[in-house]
């Protein structure tokens, strides 16, 4: 069965990341206790949380304009898709995927964005409808690495992101910018590796969900991706 998580579900979604992603308890207790944004699809068999997957809202703010503004495209990043070990191979995270599509298609969003988080994973999104890819730009804003942003706060952070950027970048509401601040205080940002290696595989996918969405793929900037 494919259900919405509720509150109850966390110490089972904490089981599949652990199984999947990380151990690393304070992590865990950042993301389930304070990315309050977030919605939960579980896939449930007789009773146990067997995969799951996480949605944050985030837009795309386009170059193009409608009646004088800026043309802004409501969307979803999804993060944390996994299947425990002993339940894979059966299409139960293909399953949340389709499900999340078509949820999504109804309520009116324009697209679901992701970062793979291995290369590996790119063949599997691609089969699932993720057929745009954006690559990671080599020049960016300073407000664009997280190693700069450890001391704003989420609101002064989207004002300047706002006022730097302007359009053709995927927007983070301040509640957002406020989680990924704690996100990258706990995590602190790694060198990044040489740009001819980055280039090589997509920064991030995307599934467009409506024919009205548009995108600039060379323009486009999309940072602070969950880790």
């Amino acid at each position: 069965m494919i259900r919405i998580a509720t509150i109850k579900d966390y110490p089972g979604i904490r089981n599949v990341w652990k199984n999947c992603f990380t151990t690393d308890t304070e992590y865990l207790d950042l993301f389930f206790n304070h990315c309050n944004s977030k919605v939960s699809i579980v896939y449930e068999i007789d009773g146990k949380i067997v995969s799951s997957l996480h949605t944050l809202p985030i837009s795309y703010i386009s170059s193009s304009h409608n009646a004088g503004y800026k043309t802004c495209f409501p969307g979803l990043y999804l993060y944390g898709v996994g299947t425990l070990p002993e339940y894979r191979g059966n299409g139960y995270s293909s399953s949340l995927l389709s499900h999340l599509e078509n949820k999504s298609q109804r309520l009116g969003w324009d697209f679901i964005i992701t970062h793979p988080a291995e290369p590996t994973l790119i063949d599997f999104y691609k089969k699932n409808g993720y057929c745009l890819s954006l690559f990671e730009k080599e020049k960016l804003p300073f407000c664009e690495k997280k190693s700069n942003i450890l001391d704003y706060s989420g609101i002064d952070l989207f004002r300047i992101r706002k006022k730097l950027l302007r359009s053709n970048y995927f927007e983070w509401s301040h509640i957002m910018l406020s989680y990924i601040i704690q996100e990258a205080n706990l995590n602190p940002e790694e060198p990044t590796a040489h740009i001819s290696e980055i280039k090589k595989y997509p920064h991030a996918l995307i599934n467009p969900l409506s024919g009205f969405f548009s995108i600039d793929q060379d323009k486009a900037i999309f940072s602070f991706t969950m880790e």
